[in-house]
Formats: C-alpha cells, sequence, structure tokens
C-alpha cells in the first residue's frame, strides 16, 4: 500500500518532472527508485522511454520482435500486473495487463513511465483521481459519466454551484463561473478542482449544466 503522505524527495521529483518536457527528471527519478528498492518500477519508466514503440497499442509487435521477447520487456509487463502498480486503482478485474490498465473500469494509459491519459467514470474520478495524481502525469482525463453539477443561494443570497461528489466539494459563485474562460459551466468547475488536466464527457444534449 502507498503511504497516506507521499515522501517529501519523490514528491520534489513529481513537481519536476511535471515541469519538464524532456525525460532527463524522469530517468532521475528512476535512480532514486532502484536506489531506494523499487527497481522493476524503475526498470519500467527507463524502458518506457528508451524503447515508446515497445509499448504502441497497435504496433507493438513490429517494434518487439516475435518470441521470445526481450527479457526486460517482459519484466515491465509483470510490473504493469503488480500489487505496486494497481495500488491507486484496486485489483485487476483480470489477469491482462499492458500499456493501457483497465482496473474496475478505469483505464490508464502510459506513456514515458507514467499515466499520462484515464478513462473513468464520475464517480470513480471522485475517489480516485487525486492518488493517481499525485503519483503520474495525467493530462487527459475522459469521463464516461456526466459530471452532476448542483446550484443553490449562498449565504448572501446569490447564486452559487458545485461539482457533486467531488471531493473538495467547493461552492463557486456562479457570477464567477460566468466571467471565466473555458466552455460550459461543468468545465469551469472541473478547471478548478483539478487545474491543468484536460476533461471530455458525454454531454447529455437534453439537459444542460449551463446557469
Amino acid at each position: 500500500m502507498r503511504q497516506a503522505v507521499m515522501h517529501p524527495d519523490r514528491k520534489a521529483f513529481m513537481e519536476a518532472i511535471k515541469a519538464a518536457p524532456d525525460d532527463a527528471p524522469r530517468l532521475i527519478f528512476a535512480d532514486w527508485l532502484a536506489e531506494s528498492g523499487e527497481e522493476a518500477r524503475a526498470e519500467f519508466i527507463r524502458e518506457q522511454c528508451k524503447n515508446p514503440m515497445w509499448f504502441d497499442d497497435e504496433n507493438w509487435m513490429a517494434h518487439v520482435g516475435p518470441p521470445p521477447y526481450p527479457p526486460e520487456f517482459v519484466r515491465c509487463l509483470d510490473w504493469l500486473k503488480s500489487e505496486e502498480a494497481t495500488a491507486d486503482f484496486g485489483p485487476p478485474r483480470d489477469g491482462r495487463a499492458w500499456n493501457r490498465q483497465d482496473f474496475h473500469g478505469i483505464i490508464g494509459r502510459y506513456e514515458r513511465g507514467f499515466i499520462h491519459y484515464l478513462t473513468m467514470s464520475w464517480e470513480a474520478c471522485c475517489v480516485r483521481l487525486d492518488a493517481i495524481f499525485d503519483e503520474h502525469i495525467i493530462r487527459k482525463v475522459t469521463l464516461t459519466t456526466e459530471p452532476p453539477v448542483d446550484a443553490c443561494d449562498g449565504d448572501d443570497g446569490s447564486d452559487v454551484v458545485s461539482l457533486r461528489g467531488g471531493p473538495r466539494y467547493q461552492w463557486i459563485p456562479l457570477k464567477t463561473i460566468v466571467f471565466m474562460d473555458g466552455g460550459s459551466t461543468t468545465a469551469k468547475l472541473l478547471s478548478l478542482e483539478w487545474p491543468g488536466i484536460e476533461f471530455e464527457w458525454p454531454e447529455d444534449e437534453d439537459e444542460s449544466t449551463e446557469f
């Protein structure tokens, strides 16, 4: 199980990786992981940076070659199925593991050693996204269900809105939302809840979340 509080060195590495466009901080982090006893995770990061086409969903066989597969490739697949890799998802629904993790309806796609793209329900997003975000480089989340927006009168009588079930469930004055850039009310609330992550979801054309 992951520790409730992230090690300060690990947190510093993650901040550096998120800020850098190249692989250098990822590889330095891999060295630190290896020195800390996480050799399998370190190797996975190195191999995804070194051989990204090994993990291409469509054409991996053309790049990996026929069996027997390279031992480092096999070890990477073994790591994807490990308890360490699935800690933020829960146990796998089956024995399959690939570049895309699929656990309890949460699908994560790895790039250069970290999950960059997620597909999940809104309910799973509320419960799991913060923990996954701490350990990975989340660029985009595709929600399979539309986030519900609540509206009511605030303490001063003005309209306020919030994402129902969001981990911070913060009420935002509607007048603040109206003057924000970023599309719909839902999109603006998501950008406040998880800054820097792009979201998309199936919108119900018969029900509007605009106020």
